[in-house]
Parts: C-alpha cells; structure tokens; sequence
C-alpha cells in the first residue's frame, strides 16, 4: 500500500491538469491536498480528495506546502521559488507541464525568468505567449504516472 500523497499549488495549476490528477489520483488510490488562498472546486468527489484554504497572506500556501509534504510526496507547482526550496529538501517537485524540477532545470528557468522581469522592466516585451497545449497536458499525465509508478515500486 502507497504512503504518499500528492500537493498541489492549486491556484496556479491548470484546471485541464488537476482534472487529470484527480482521474490518476482515484485510479490509483493516492489522497491529493489542494492547497491556495481560496477554495479550489475539485472536478469530481473523492473521499481522497482535500482542500486546504490557507489565509491570505503573501505565500501562505507555499509555507503549509513546504511544512506538511512528506519525503516521497509528490508536488505539483509553477512556483519556481517553492519549487527550488522543496528540492534543495529533497521533495519530488513537477509542474503541470510535466517538467519534473531538478536544480539544473530550476537554474535556467529562474534565469529565464530574471531575464524576462529585467526586459519588462524596461519596456521590451520578450516575445513569449504562454498557453497550455494538449502536448504539455500529455507530458504532465505521463510524467505524473511514470513518477507513481516510480514510488509504488520502490514502496513494495
């Protein structure tokens, strides 16, 4: 029997990648806790199921995320900042693109980030417009199940 669970940074996810989640959530049987500032519907019931509303202050959900995962939890984030202080902690950190956080990936991507505040800053826009496609859907549900197929091995 598993003993992990999912987070997830739930007021960033996409709605198309929680409803995912929560499909390979209930087939598999793992407890998934939505965590935001705000109620979070889930799109189906489940006794596995948990939202945790957390108060409104700057990064408040980001903290009882960090606080409460346990070692071989699974965290769904885009938060580049949560994500690079949970796998310095040794967590498994994914985003709902199917990019599995590691500190190399976290370097760039944070660089790339800077990079597009300093250009914004000034004016300059850098060209990106950030959509959701059904590819980076499919990577995040492979990803997903590769990693709790993962853990459910090593578990046994």
């Amino acid at each position: 029997m598993q003993s992990y669970s999912i987070w997830v940074d739930a007021d960033s996810c996409q709605s198309k990648a929680k409803d995912k989640l929560l499909t390979t959530a209930i087939q598999y049987k793992i407890p998934v806790n939505y965590v935001a500032n705000r109620k979070i519907p889930f799109s189906r019931e489940s006794p596995l199921f948990t939202m945790i509303v957390c108060e409104k202050k700057k990064d408040e959900a980001d903290t009882y995320i960090a606080q409460h995962c346990a070692k071989d939890d699974i965290i769904i984030t885009r938060d580049l900042p949560l994500a690079q202080l949970l796998v310095t902690a040794g967590h498994t950190v994914i985003n709902d693109r199917g990019i599995i956080f590691t500190q190399k990936t976290l370097d760039k991507m944070l660089k790339e980030r800077e990079l597009s505040m300093q250009m914004a800053a000034l004016g300059i826009r850098n060209g990106k417009f950030s959509t959701y496609s059904n590819e980076e859907l499919e990577n995040f549900c492979k990803t997903l199940v590769q990693l709790i197929q993962k853990l459910n091995s090593n578990l046994c």
